[in-house]
């Protein structure tokens, strides 16, 4: 299993909200358009963002009530505790299925069309 797990920038820290859903669901789209699907995909943020379209349970979206940045001090601090939430629930995932996995994190925007297939060949 593949784990991709995304820290998404807050509606409150971005100077283009707009952007940076659109950034959002063409990186989901990307991972949905995988060749294998043993993948999961777990996204910490402040805000979910509007979907352009519906998917299903591979994705869970883990909301934080940590207040919005508002430096690039506070903007690490937010990355690294969205990455740690994303780690937990991922932990989680691996202690219920008894089993090993690979964990990646995501940047918006970034095509991972062949990323999943190519991962668990090298693995195999």
């Amino acid at each position: 299993m593949i784990y991709l797990v995304i820290p998404l920038r807050s509606k409150a820290a971005s100077r283009d909200w707009a952007g940076v859903k659109r950034s959002f669901n063409r990186t989901l789209e990307s991972c949905y358009n995988q060749t294998n699907p043993d993948f999961r995909i777990f996204v910490a943020c402040h805000d979910i963002p509007e979907l352009e379209q519906e998917y299903d349970c591979r994705v869970q979206f883990l909301p934080v009530s940590i207040p919005s940045p508002k430096d690039l001090k506070e903007m690490m601090f937010d990355k690294g505790y969205k990455m740690h939430t994303c780690m937990q629930a991922v932990q989680m995932e691996l202690t219920k299925l008894n089993g090993g996995g690979v964990c990646l994190a995501c940047r918006c925007g970034r095509p991972c069309q062949q990323l999943v297939s190519s991962l668990l060949q090298r693995k195999g």
